[in-house]
């Protein structure tokens, strides 16, 4: 899928595994975030919506990424955006914790058992990351977060942000996994804004 980042091939020895992956040179989400601050909602839009396709393409395939996260999403100077690292993927639905918690859905947090919506809830959080220029909650201890995740403590952007990207987390963030939008529903709501400047993702 054009949205997920290639693999070429793997080399194994007796200790060590190496895989070959498409290189892209303009680093993660994070990255970005970290060097020039939050991303404009325009911008956010182009780079949900990639990442909403590629998800749509793995659950269809019955595929969970597992850690959905702005380190985790690559640009590339052409403007590409791809779904990279999936370490901790799986088919079908789990029992076991996986993730990085600031990410992690609350039915994750709560050992209950999880699938492709697990994702959906960490694609909203990566929305308010890139909004805000970091997840909820991410100055407060480990203990506290996975407190507010249990609690299922209200997370939303803390800029004003447009009626289409609001629906967007509302969709996403719902704390029943069951009342919660799918990849491909998202898709249909994703386009929360008219336009996007192609220009703005590739000086990313």
């Amino acid at each position: 899928h054009e949205n997920i980042v290639r693999f070429f091939g793997c080399h194994k020895s007796e200790k060590h595994v190496w895989m070959v992956l498409e290189y892209l040179n303009r680093g993660s989400v994070a990255r970005h975030i970290k060097s020039y601050g939050r991303i404009a909602e325009s911008s956010a839009a182009f780079i949900l919506k990639s990442i909403t396709q590629a998800l749509h393409y793995l659950h269809f395939n019955g595929i969970v990424h597992g850690d959905v996260k702005g380190d985790n999403i690559l640009l590339g100077s052409k403007g590409e955006i791809k779904l990279a690292d999936f370490g901790l993927s799986f088919c079908g639905v789990s029992n076991t914790r996986a993730g990085t918690y600031l990410w992690m859905a609350p039915e994750i947090v709560k050992k209950e058992q999880f699938g492709t919506s697990s994702d959906v809830w960490s694609l909203g959080i990566c929305a308010i990351e890139c909004l805000d220029g970091e997840p909820p909650f991410s100055h407060e201890s480990p203990t506290n977060i996975i407190k507010s995740i249990k609690t299922n403590r209200k997370r939303q952007a803390q800029r004003k942000v447009s009626c289409k990207c609001q629906e967007f987390l509302d969709c996403c963030l719902e704390t029943l996994p069951s009342a919660r939008s799918s990849s491909e529903t998202l898709l249909n709501v994703i386009v929360f804004v008219s336009f996007y400047k192609l220009t703005e993702i590739i000086s990313l």
